[in-house]
């Protein structure tokens, strides 16, 4: 050390602040040498004296302290709790908890799951925001401010004013400057981290515009994302959110956080992205167990405002590799309980996979880096979009592809295709079925209707057999119902059927995926075909009551008889009514009004009926061939006859 300050006495002071500040990565305590007073006698000029007498700063960007990150932690949990207070009081949470308690049941009664590595399950949950996040001072300041804010209510309003606050004139998550990032990594680093890092570095950067390039040496002043160990001082998994300045550490701890999907989330969070269930419209898409999650970690389920989510720009994704898991141990009082349940339960099991980005992670990213890439218009479909390395063609979601991802994707060659449905049921089964399916195979079909106005139906019938996992994520199934394609579908696996009897495509096109890793078992079987026009519906009464407070209402259930009028279609909704109240949770309405031919009874789904005239009793045809009431009679219901169908 002494020796390079004596060959650089001669040059200019700049050279020797450069030299110091690159030493000052070495944390060398200066003031402690005996030859100090040398030191000073023979390098001239205030530079070095002043940077001599104070202990050099760090090239690293710094983090908050621990006891600011449990200053915000209290300030957000408590968030939590407030905006759940009525359900607390009123112990409305228990109405939830038999569902909760279905669910796990369901998982308890499968085969043991080999659960998925998350990060939330390694980290120190105490020393980190929302689990895996480190802030700089600023960002910290910035949440303190808006959890003051939030704290004195829970309206819509208070998001919308945040989202138009100006007390910060700078974003509280900031992009980098360029699509072009520097990154390093430690040696320290085990050689499993360093291919996981690899192998998901390529991934981001083969599905968007982002480039990395790799440093061996840190330099000051110039900005980078370091990949360390960090497990010492409970870095665990974890990073900064964006671009936060200086040399930025993302830790990955050996070998718990040493997979592909859990290096992927964190390189999200340093692109910029945060936690899908922190979304401001989560609560439309899952329900939080408040009751039995520790409160002390409330804030790894925060809800946050559109503020902070400025790139809050795409459909909630179930698949996001930014999900929370359906269960985090280390966030429940008791462990075997879930933490969230989907307010469509065909979800459950899609959430918090840690295998890669999903398609709408990838579109995030090319949009907050590579809007201006591509100045060509195509027509792409499916729910595709410009291709921000190649603007000739369409980047397509999975199962299609082609320039405008016109075509089904040739997953294999004994399986997948384009099939068009019709009145007669037809069949689609993984490979093999119902023997064994062969380790990595992957399969797409795509059920199409013969007309734009109709819609298809299917259901699984026969032996449903996948490996179990809470998560879906080796072997599985997936259902998309469209239009677009772009947001993840319904992921199925595990020795259970699917919770619901059938399923209705949104549009005129339905995907099946089927995926299978290293585990194998039967498969699946399901049944298909174009669902009965329905012109004609009988409504259910409009109730309205603005002092109810509920959530939103699912989708209609699928119409339990294809004729005649003698079929009922619910939908429910989650209510938590006040006192004196009484608030609708469930509604239903007749459907499928066609004249049924050629049978004066039905006898199906554990249902008996009497027709006349092609219609349910009660009912009667019309000029145009449809059932409908007579007058202003209410519906009959007395031809419904429940049996046993054994």
């Amino acid at each position: 050390l002494f020796a390079t300050f004596q060959n650089q006495h001669r040059r200019n002071s700049s050279t020797i602040f450069r030299t110091f500040k690159v030493y000052s990565n070495m944390k060398y305590n200066y003031s402690s040498h005996p030859r100090e007073n040398f030191c000073s006698s023979f390098i001239s000029g205030n530079i070095f004296n002043n940077f001599y007498s104070n202990k050099p700063k760090s090239i690293y960007t710094e983090a908050v302290t621990k006891e600011q990150i449990r200053e915000l932690k209290a300030a957000f949990s408590a968030i939590e709790l407030n905006s759940f207070g009525e359900q607390f009081q009123n112990n409305s949470m228990k109405k939830l908890k038999p569902i909760f308690d279905t669910q796990k049941n369901i998982r308890r009664s499968s085969n043991s799951f080999a659960t998925a590595a998350n990060e939330l399950d390694v980290n120190n949950l105490k020393t980190l925001f929302m689990g895996d996040l480190k802030l700089t001072n600023n960002q910290w300041k910035a949440l303190m401010e808006e959890a003051k804010i939030l704290q004195r209510s829970t309206d819509e309003q208070v998001y919308r004013d945040l989202r138009s606050s100006k007390n910060e004139q700078r974003p509280i998550i900031e992009k980098w400057h360029t699509n072009h990032i520097l990154y390093r990594m430690e040696a320290s680093l085990k050689d499993a981290s360093r291919d996981a890092i690899l192998r998901a570095l390529q991934l981001w950067q083969e599905n968007t515009c982002i480039r990395f390039e790799e440093r061996d040496q840190l330099e000051p002043n110039v900005a980078l994302i370091n990949f360390v160990d960090d497990s010492q001082s409970d870095g665990g998994c974890s990073s900064f959110v964006g671009r936060v300045g200086g040399i930025q550490n993302i830790s990955i701890a050996w070998p718990r956080c040493s997979s592909e999907g859990i290096v992927s989330h964190q390189i999200g969070h340093a692109l910029g992205l945060l936690h899908e269930h922190s979304r401001p419209d989560r609560d439309e898409h899952i329900i939080v167990n408040y009751e039995q999650t520790v409160s002390e970690h409330r804030d790894v389920i925060s809800r946050l405002s559109s503020r902070v989510f400025e790139h809050f720009r795409s459909m909630y994704d179930p698949g996001s590799v930014m999900h929370i898991p359906p269960t985090v141990k280390t966030l429940m009082t008791n462990a075997d309980e879930l933490t969230i349940l989907a307010m469509d339960p065909n979800y459950q099991s899609t959430f918090g996979q840690r295998i890669s980005p999903s398609f709408l992670d990838y579109k995030l990213i090319n949009m907050m880096y590579c809007n201006n890439k591509c100045s060509t218009k195509l027509n792409c479909l499916h729910g595709g979009y410009v291709n921000v390395n190649d603007c000739s063609r369409c980047t397509c979601p999975t199962g299609f592809e082609g320039p405008l991802c016109e075509q089904v994707d040739n997953g294999g060659d004994h399986c997948g295709g384009e099939l068009i449905s019709s009145d007669q049921p037809m069949l689609v089964q993984s490979p093999s079925y119902p023997e064994s399916f062969q380790p990595y195979q992957e399969c797409y079909w795509l059920l199409k209707a013969p007309s734009n106005n109709q819609k298809v139906v299917l259901e699984f019938v026969d032996v449903f057999d996948f490996p179990c996992e809470e998560v879906c994520s080796d072997s599985y199934v997936e259902l998309n119902a469209g239009p677009n394609f772009d947001q993840t579908g319904y992921r199925f696996c595990c020795n259970t059927q699917p919770p619901s009897k059938m399923y209705y495509s949104n549009g005129s096109e339905m995907l099946i995926i089927f995926k299978a890793g290293t585990k194998t078992a039967n498969g699946f079987r399901v049944r298909y075909w174009t669902a009965p026009k329905e012109e004609k519906i009988i409504p259910a009464p409009e109730v309205i009551i603005d002092s109810c407070p509920c959530e939103q209402w699912s989708e209609w259930s699928p119409c339990s008889q294809n004729c005649g009028g003698c079929g009922n279609t619910v939908r429910q909704r989650i209510c938590h009514s006040g006192v004196g109240l009484s608030c609708p949770a469930t509604q239903s309405r007749l459907c499928n009004l066609d004249q049924c031919v050629g049978s004066k009874v039905i006898l199906n789904n554990g249902e008996f009926h009497i027709l006349f005239n092609g219609c349910c009793v009660g009912l009667f045809p019309d000029d145009e061939g449809h059932c409908q009431q007579p007058g202003d009679i209410a519906s009959i219901l007395g031809s419904l006859i429940p049996i046993n169908m054994g």
